[in-house]
């Protein structure tokens, strides 16, 4: 796979799978490439999918949402513990476990989840989908949709905006 500089003002860079917490706390992974592209925004490391297939991935590192959270969150007090949390969502399919992990690493300081949340129900269901809806509501966590579609920024920079303020 070509490497690109697709992310020019980064500080760092992972690339990484955040899996399920019921994996290995890391393992390699096999990353299902969306419609035959290495870079595009549907790779998913389910095969419910229906854009990808079996026979076309790449390997990547997979990491527990939790193990990462934890490890994030260590980082972050090293350099200030004054901080809120954005979530910027588009993991294909394992967002519930994302949001349940943070949640239980930052708490209060995670302050709004911007993204598409519809591949968990594709993936896991109906019951796996309401229940990452009901989970959010119990907890206040506000979500605004955000996607490479342009009708969705104003919304999701609005709110961010606002986060930041």
């Amino acid at each position: 796979m070509a490497q690109k500089k697709i992310y020019l003002e980064a500080d760092a860079i992972f690339n990484f799978a955040l899996t399920s917490n019921d994996a290995e706390v890391t393992e390699i992974t096999k990353l299902y490439l969306a419609d035959n592209d290495d870079t595009s925004q549907g790779s998913s490391i389910y095969t419910e999918k229906t854009n990808v297939t079996k026979d076309l991935f790449t390997l990547c590192l997979g990491i527990q949402p939790s193990s990462f959270f934890s490890a994030f969150k260590r980082h972050l007090r090293k350099i200030d513990d004054d901080y809120v949390v954005l979530l910027r969502l588009n993991c294909e399919g394992v967002e519930d476990e994302v949001i349940y992990s943070a949640y239980e690493c930052f708490g209060s300081k995670l302050k709004l989840i911007c993204g598409s949340l519809k591949d968990v129900k594709g993936v896991k269901g109906e019951k796996s989908y309401l229940d990452m809806q009901n989970f959010m509501a119990n907890k206040n966590l506000p979500f605004v949709f955000f996607s490479s579609d342009i009708n969705s920024w104003t919304k999701a920079h609005t709110a961010i905006i606002n986060l930041l303020k």
